[in-house]
């Protein structure tokens, strides 16, 4: 993969401090593993209730459709399974940088 920078703009609504200040250590845990190069492997849960409903916005209108694939291809994926089932999915097994 070449060095190529994107910029991502993130807009969520929190229902308190304390789910904002989870997801800025989450944000600030994954640099600070890229700026040091730890590799590390964490569960993430969402609770799925639609309070915060995080958004992401591309800079480019090429990874911007990307991202829109991946999340559509993403609730393929979760309506195969059935009501009440969960779904684990691996981000890296959909998205691929070329």
């Amino acid at each position: 993969m070449d060095n190529t920078k994107y910029t991502v703009k993130v807009e969520a609504t929190f229902d308190t401090v304390d789910q904002a200040n989870t997801f800025v250590n989450l944000m600030a845990w994954m640099e600070m593993c890229g700026n040091i190069g730890h590799s590390s492997d964490f569960v993430v849960h969402l609770d799925g209730d639609g309070a915060a409903r995080p958004k992401f916005l591309f800079d480019t209108a090429a990874m911007q459709k990307r991202y829109e694939e991946l999340r559509h291809d993403m609730c393929k994926e979760y309506d195969k399974k059935p009501y009440g089932e969960g779904v684990s999915l691996r981000a890296d097994a959909f998205f691929v940088f070329e």
